[in-house]
């Protein structure tokens, strides 16, 4: 039996896909991306024009978007932010 692969998320940009995409590997979770490899083609327009798609298999959904999820609920550290007592 074939494999049914269904689109999970477009992301903004291809950095954002590659780490989307690590974080879906890490659980397990197999990935495919289209569209990233055609921004060779693209060179003279700006990263945010591109999106790269993340696809799963069907019966993966339903872990790839909790997957999502936790990496979108992730609070960035501040570059500025002081973590060292002082």
């Amino acid at each position: 039996m074939s494999t049914h692969w269904v689109m999970l998320y477009r992301a903004a940009h291809a950095l954002e896909a590659a780490l989307l995409q690590h974080a879906l590997e890490d659980d397990g979770v197999p990935v495919r991306s289209s569209g990233g490899a055609s921004a060779a083609a693209f060179g003279e327009l700006g990263a945010e024009v591109l999106h790269v798609e993340l696809w799963v298999p069907s019966e993966h959904i339903d872990q790839a978007k909790r997957v999502v999820e936790r990496f979108f609920a992730r609070k960035p550290r501040r570059a500025d932010s002081n973590d060292a007592a002082s």
